[in-house]
């Protein structure tokens, strides 16, 4: 309804007076998704590491629901902000999401998130070591983990690999046509 100033209250006082109800999470999720939609970007990013970050002991009826609540906020806040070119929060989102479970099927598409937005910030060879850890993982996936939308992470950390290898030799060869010193070119090669 677009009543997200109201829904920035409301939940503060909700957190404040309840912080121990099994709903926490869902209310964390929506006063976070509000101020990412009042433009503050910085806060919802706040809100959504508090809960990434905070215990399940407060979910001790409903683990699960718990995860799920982690999961989708964190996704969703961070997906948003990589749209719009915030980066640094989106990572520091991605970062905090991969750490929520140890399963590949769960970290591979967060790293390859992460992967992403290191190409975004210019840094090629960090980017190209989480699709390398994404490669290095799919043996632990068994048949019943390969989705498809898994397969596709596969196929694109594979491809975006190929094309950084590419980008990087290009710029290496171009940069020794233009008479970069030697030291320069060969980290570039790398």
């Amino acid at each position: 309804m677009n009543r997200h100033t109201e829904v920035v209250a409301q939940s503060e006082f909700f957190i404040e007076k309840y912080p121990a109800t099994p709903e926490i999470a869902e209310v964390r999720f929506l006063l976070a998704d509000s101020l990412k939609k009042l433009g503050r970007a910085r806060e919802a990013t706040q809100q959504v590491l508090v809960l990434l970050e905070s215990q399940q002991t407060t979910a001790t009826n409903r683990p699960g629901n718990w995860i799920y609540w982690q999961q989708r906020t964190g996704n969703e806040i961070a997906n948003q902000l990589y749209k719009e070119g915030d980066y640094l929060n989106a990572l520091d989102i991605y970062q905090n999401l991969a750490q929520l479970s140890e399963a590949a099927a769960w970290q591979m598409p967060v790293w390859y998130q992460m992967g992403l937005v290191y190409e975004r910030l210019m840094q090629p060879t960090k980017a190209a070591e989480f699709y390398d850890k994404i490669l290095a993982r799919q043996k632990e996936l068994d048949s019943t983990q390969r989705t498809p939308s898994l397969e596709a992470v596969l196929d694109m950390a594979r491809w975006r690999k190929e094309q950084l290898k590419w980008q990087l030799k290009t710029e290496a060869i171009n940069a020794a046509f233009h008479g970069a010193p030697a030291a320069d070119v060969a980290l570039r090669a790398k």
